[in-house]
């Protein structure tokens, strides 16, 4: 009880401390209003309304029957169309995010024909060379799915999960490419690149995957973007209320515990319990037309079944979690709104692991708090020109993290190298009990941007967007490797019954990582200047010009500059409609996408808050070299001799090492680095089947360039520490020696027989291949590795052309 008054009382703090809330991305609503006779109409009054909006937007048609209505938020609008002696029409669109939809419309007299209401239920983006997907929460809920922003990923063409740990890749992209945002925040974690999930499922509203042909305003990926927002309340009180439940006794068993029942009956890997989840959603007006509220929160306590490697040992692992959204969105005056929201997650992991650990020492209660926020204003200063501006920050913390005592016996990990798995500490340690603080993974945003509409008879209407952003990656971490800053890699392990007793032979090492220096973070700044061009040239041609800038600004957590350069992304696209009827659209585009910094590699090359590595080979007593001896050496007193030993034949000065990696010696970034980037090629044709349905087929070519790369070799020479020691030195750089390359034919069709009734599908065929994978599954973002003492290597042997891994050659939904 007591529980659930807290979790409704920190809902009630949540909504009452919302200011205002990241606004959505907004759409656009464009066209040509023409008479019977297929002259422009000049002067026709044009309105959009709908429950997203807040009061009514209405324009009117420039001399070439040409109009504009930017900065509406998403969801379905009534366009009314109204002039003199005409008979108004009325056209019903469901207008998504970043979607530029394009409203052609024809006017006959009264005496011509009655009142018009066309009635727009085909796919959003259709007839341009933006390719894109949009996919509604409702949509997402009937479907078997998670309802979360990977199931939309999942459902989206051109995307793959077949990166490290499932990660999406987006036209081969590598998995750590792409961009997230919620509500136009950014929500990319800053290590491996996947989306947060801090929202509650039942609070959003649309998700919209981009693939292909993206507008200059969205920068800092090199393979899609996923734009997803909330609900944001309305003129009328709504809400849910839905509970779910969860048993880990209901799943079926995997291969491997199919294979561990089979070798011992009375495991008992799941876990027999049921687990309620609670989320509600409510919005409405303080104020009608004026002041918009919404609320959300989910509580889940989630309890699995898990055991340890090799001692089978039974434990649970709970994923303690609630959520919370506030959000307000306030109309100013006409034509300027506010809009602002406050996301959090409260989160606890106990007897967490990242690890393949052997006992209950290794586990710890990890807590992952994070939050975001934003603000958002729109204005329309006149009636071609529009202003919008926003500021956002998302924060993560990781608290109490790994061991919990430096004391070197207590807090030093062993590793079984022969089983690769470990026991009798937890890895790493932050946090009160190490020095440094807790590791933190954070970003701000700003971005300004504003939009001028022009319309003549001579060279059609330009819809021209332009802006700056700034955007900072901040990620700070001194986290140690363990809790006494040692690691001893073992031989291997021997299991009684619970109990580990390490066994430690002629080829154990002993490993020390000591933090030279904190971390004061490493912060990776891209400022950014865009202009794009929406031009419709006529009723057959229109066109897309525009040019995006990236300048890196990245230091690492010592303060030194890591990262610089200035890229310029040029993106450019033709649409050619034969009939001018938008029935069909051939379209053709170039663009260029250049990919923010990763802190993974711009802050690998500095001792503040990396941990150095020093290796030696152990040389003393043999400990449990027989594993059938009746008395066994036990963990702890087996470390006390190999530190002995260590201790005694000169401890950290004992030379020569077995290898040695000291970041900011013998690792180095001599030049700052420089984006990664790809190009593409595209061309797509797309059909509307009347108002209720599209389909579209595009050809995609990606060649990615620029990459990062380790190279150790002659050139680079040798290196020395503080105590005269001499090392390799490695260089992290970047190189066009690699290549990676895809190209994709993606379909997609949709069509809504009746409001009860819709079918939709796609289909990718793809390749994705060249000599660079880029990543891996415990390491994440790496580099090419072939310059890394290249005598020892040959490129046909140790980077072969030929499928990546992330390869998935056909892909269907």
């Amino acid at each position: 009880m007591r529980s659930a008054l807290t979790f409704v009382l920190a809902t009630v703090l949540v909504v009452m401390s919302a200011t205002v809330s990241a606004q959505v991305p907004t759409g656009v609503v464009s066209g040509r209003v023409t008479s019977a006779d297929g002259q422009p109409l000049p002067g026709v009054t044009v309105s959009a309304s709908g429950a997203s909006l807040q009061g009514v937007r209405t324009t009117v048609t420039s001399a070439n029957g040409d109009y504009i209505i930017p900065l509406l938020p998403p969801g379905q609008y009534t366009l009314t169309y109204e002039i003199g002696s005409f008979e108004p029409v009325k056209e019903q669109r469901n207008i998504a995010g970043t979607q530029n939809a394009v409203v052609d419309v024809t006017m006959s007299v009264a005496s011509v024909r009655e009142d018009v209401t066309v009635f727009g239920e085909a796919q959003v983006f259709a007839g341009n060379a933006h390719v894109a997907t949009n996919f509604k929460q409702s949509l997402m809920a009937t479907l078997p799915s998670n309802r979360t922003i990977d199931a939309v990923l999942l459902m989206a063409p051109s995307v793959h999960p077949t990166g490290p740990r499932a990660g999406y890749t987006i036209n081969g992209s590598q998995s750590y490419e792409n961009l997230f945002t919620l509500n136009g925040a950014v929500v990319t974690e800053n290590l491996r690149g996947q989306p947060f999930t801090l929202y509650i499922e039942d609070a959003l509203q649309e998700t919209t995957v981009s693939t292909a042909g993206i507008s200059a305003e969205y920068g800092r990926f090199n393979g899609g973007v996923a734009n997803a927002i909330t609900k944001s309340g309305g003129n009328t009180f709504s809400g849910s209320f839905r509970t779910s439940f969860a048993n880990d006794d209901w799943r079926s068993f995997s291969p491997y515990e199919s294979t561990q029942l089979i070798a011992n009956p009375a495991l008992k890997p799941k876990l027999d319990k049921t687990v309620p989840t609670y989320e509600f959603t409510i919005g409405g007006p303080v104020a009608k037309e004026r002041l918009w509220f919404f609320a959300a929160a989910r509580k889940q306590k989630q309890e699995l079944a898990r055991t340890t490697a090799g001692t089978n040992i039974a434990y649970t692992r709970t994923n303690d979690e609630k959520r919370y959204e506030g959000k307000l969105t306030y109309n100013l005056a006409r034509g300027h709104s506010v809009q602002g929201s406050y996301l959090a997650m409260d989160q606890v992991l106990e007897n967490n692991t990242a690890q393949v650990v052997m006992d209950l020492q290794s586990l710890t209660d990890q807590g992952q708090p994070q939050n975001l926020y934003a603000i958002h204003y729109t204005g329309v200063l006149r009636s071609n020109l529009f202003v919008e501006a926003q500021y956002s920050g998302r924060n993560l913390e990781f608290t109490n993290t790994g061991a919990s005592t430096t004391d070197r016996i207590n807090g030093t990990v062993v590793l079984d190298i022969l089983n690769a798995r470990r026991f009798w500490s937890p890895t790493f340690c932050s946090g009160s009990v190490c020095t440094g603080g807790n590791e933190e993974r954070n970003n701000t945003d700003f971005v300004v941007k504003g939009s001028y509409f022009l319309s003549d008879r001579r060279t059609g209407s330009h819809h021209v967007v332009f802006g700056y952003d700034r955007f900072l990656d901040l990620m700070k971490q001194n986290t140690h490797a363990s809790g006494s800053d040692y690691r001893i890699r073992g031989t291997s392990s021997i299991v009684r019954g619970e109990v580990v007793y390490p066994q430690f032979l002629a080829n154990t090492f002993i490993d020390y990582n000591p933090i030279a220096a904190l971390s004061e973070g490493t912060h990776l700044r891209t400022h950014s200047l865009f202009v794009n061009d929406d031009w419709r040239a006529n009723g057959h041609f229109s066109f897309n010009v525009g040019l995006r800038i990236d300048t890196n600004d990245a230091t690492d957590g010592g303060g030194q500059k890591t990262g610089g350069g200035t890229k310029l992304s040029p993106r450019l696209s033709a649409v050619w409609d034969p009939k001018g009827d938008g029935n069909w659209a051939l379209s053709t585009g170039y663009a260029r996408y250049v990919m923010a910094l990763n802190p993974n590699l711009a802050g690998s090359a500095t001792k503040n808050g990396n941990a150095a590595t020093y290796r030696w080979a152990y040389g003393g007593p043999i400990i449990n070299s027989d594993a059938s001896a009746a008395n066994l050496v036990s963990t702890a007193d087996a470390l006390k001799t190999v530190f002995d030993w260590f201790d005694l034949a000169g401890g950290t000065s004992l030379r020569p090492f077995a290898a040695a990696s000291l970041p900011g010696v013998n690792m180095k970034i001599p030049t700052p680095l420089r984006s990664p980037f790809s190009d593409e090629y595209s061309a797509g044709l797309s059909r509307t089947l009347g108002n209720r349905g599209t389909a579209r087929v595009d050809y995609v070519f990606r060649n990615y360039s620029n990459f990062y790369q380790l190279r150790t070799d002659m050139s680079t020479g040798r290196v020395f520490d503080e105590l005269g020691n001499p090392f390799d030195l490695n260089v992290v750089e970047n190189t066009d020696a690699t290549e990676r390359k895809y190209w994709g034919i993606g379909g997609q069709a949709s069509y809504n027989f009746s409001e009860g009734l819709s079918v939709g599908g796609n289909y990718t065929l793809s390749h994705a291949y060249g000599n660079l994978e880029g990543e891996t599954v415990n390491g994440g973002p790496s580099g090419a590795s072939i310059a890394s003492y290249p005598e020892y290597k040959q490129m046909s042997w140790n980077a072969p052309d030929g499928d990546l891994l992330i390869d998935q050659r056909h892909r269907a939904r």
